[in-house]
């Protein structure tokens, strides 16, 4: 699987965020993982998200690298709302927005989430060389602990009618992660996964404080971030 360097990464979302080129110019690998992830349908794993980040109230994407990102996937999207997959994957890697947490690709680049996996710390970087994709992986590592927690430091799970909205925060010597996924009977889909403290104090309330919503940029047949939420079970 072709691999960049952080160099060229940074530098093409810069050019991007501009307005100029495209993905697929710019960046050839990271329309090769897309396209290989469509293929095996792993964005069917993820489900819809917006680009508009509740932190911030914008878009962490410019339009065009929306569309293309969708395109290239072969997915019909409704800006501002697309595939959480594209969007917190290889759409966080382009992204050039400062956010209250730092800039969206840190995530993946830092080594932070891999190591709550107790991973190694590139694992979830675009340039780990493997043969799999970068979305593969992380799909390979989050999607069975969403579905099947297993000793988690915290799980939650809160409903909207038939819709289920699970929070797990997982963490050990290596650091802390939280998997956020939404779904309707037995199957789950990943929303997101970032780097989460757990040994700042308070972190179980402040997780559990006021009314259930939905979190995390998620969405849910129409229901934008933010909804408020039917019920909430901590398990």
């Amino acid at each position: 699987m072709p691999t960049p360097s952080a160099p060229e990464l940074i530098a093409a979302a810069e050019r991007l965020g501009r307005g100029e080129g495209t993905v697929a110019a710019l960046l050839p690998w990271l329309a090769v993982q897309v396209r290989a992830d469509a293929a095996a349908a792993r964005f069917a794993h993820w489900a819809p998200s917006t680009v508009v980040d509740e932190a911030i109230a914008a878009p962490v994407i410019p339009r065009a690298v929306f569309d293309e990102l969708h395109a290239l996937a072969g997915i019909e999207a409704d800006w501002p709302v697309g595939n959480a997959g594209l969007l917190h994957v290889y759409g966080y890697l382009l992204s050039t927005v400062s956010t209250p947490y730092g800039l969206k690709r840190e995530r993946w680049t830092s080594g932070a989430v891999a190591r709550a996996f107790d991973l190694a710390p590139q694992t979830f970087a675009p340039w780990f060389a493997a043969p799999s994709t970068q979305l593969e992986r992380i799909l390979a590592a989050a999607l069975p602990v969403l579905a099947a927690p297993r000793t988690p430091l915290l799980w939650i799970d809160e409903r909207l009618g038939d819709e289920l909205v699970r929070t797990v925060v997982i963490g050990g010597g290596g650091g802390g992660a939280l998997i956020y996924g939404t779904g309707s009977g037995q199957r789950l889909r990943l929303v997101t996964v970032f780097p989460f403290d757990v040994t700042r104090e308070g972190w179980r309330e402040a997780l559990l404080e006021g009314a259930p919503r939905l979190r995390y940029n998620a969405v849910i047949e129409g229901h934008p971030t933010g909804v408020a939420l039917e019920s909430r079970e901590v398990r």
